[in-house]
């Protein structure tokens, strides 16, 4: 469900179903770069963040050049990339990204 319309329906759709009126972070679960709908998507979480829909906004799975190209283009930083993280698996350039970033 990317894109900004259809983030915005999704977000609404999950409130309904979980019976809440805003949640306390939101996120997109994939950059899925060949769709390429991940910045309007970002936006569309912007604007959830903006109206106090969402307390905080985040990623998932994204490597340094999705986030450069996220922060480049909306200018917001998100609060967290949910990533695969362990000791195979230690993704010492993407730390170092979120490191300077500023990104949990």
């Amino acid at each position: 469900d990317q894109g900004y319309d259809t983030t915005l329906r999704a977000f609404d759709a999950s409130l309904d179903k979980l019976g809440l009126e805003y949640t306390d972070l939101y996120l997109i679960h994939w950059p899925a770069p060949a769709r390429d709908r991940y910045v309007d998507t970002y936006r569309a979480l912007e604007k959830l963040l903006a109206d106090g829909r969402t307390r905080a906004i985040g990623v998932s799975n994204f490597q340094p050049a999705h986030l450069d190209r996220l922060v480049a283009e909306t200018g917001v930083v998100p609060v967290v990339n949910q990533v695969e993280l362990h000791p195979g698996l230690q993704q010492r350039a993407l730390r170092a990204a979120h490191a300077g970033l500023g990104i949990a």
